[in-house]
């Protein structure tokens, strides 16, 4: 049986970012910037060389440029959906026009859209916001699974044992009227 609370996650754990540009000098900007930040960074430069990485399981966070040669950021983020809907998916651009960012946020369930060159304070809140947010998701995705094991159990408890999952009727005062020939 799961612990109550359990997220699956290792409190003291650094959570995973990956960062996929096709701009070294980016990527190596935002490594530089958030070295001391409390995440594990990963960077990539294409999506090609990114899906191994999100096959790890261990991803939480993606930023993503939009516009990038191998693939654009809209399919990636559709793809990275497809693998696991529970990486919180943000992009972060230089090309924002009201159209595309509109396009990204309708089709890839965007977290968050930030523009090219980044404010550091907020690239940190954003990060640290869609972390809570993963961890929320897979609690709730753990939490469901609980429940549908309970639910199972309550089942087989029932076919075992009738009428053990329901209550007996209630008096006016809302005790419980119990059979007094129960045990007999």
């Amino acid at each position: 049986m799961v612990t109550p609370f359990n997220t699956g996650y290792d409190r003291d754990a650094k959570p995973t970012v990956l960062f996929v540009d096709d701009e070294p000098n980016i990527l190596r900007s935002l490594r530089r910037e958030l070295i001391d930040s409390g995440f594990n960074i990963h960077v990539r430069t294409s999506a090609s060389e990114a899906f191994p990485v999100l096959r790890s399981g261990k991803i939480s966070v993606v930023v993503t440029d939009l516009c990038m040669p191998d693939m654009d950021g809209i399919e990636f983020l559709e793809k990275i959906n497809q693998i696991n809907p529970a990486i919180v998916r943000i992009i972060l651009t230089g090309h924002a026009d009201l159209v595309s960012a509109m396009e990204v946020v309708n089709r890839c369930q965007l977290f968050r859209l930030l523009i090219k060159p980044w404010d550091r304070q907020e690239l940190l809140m954003t990060l640290r916001t869609a972390v809570s947010h993963h961890r929320l998701m897979k609690e709730h995705e753990r939490l469901f699974k609980e429940n549908a094991q309970n639910q199972e159990l309550l089942t087989d408890l029932e076919k075992k044992y009738p009428g053990i999952t329901t209550l007996p009727p209630q008096d006016q005062e809302g005790a419980y009227i119990l059979d007094e020939n129960l045990g007999e």
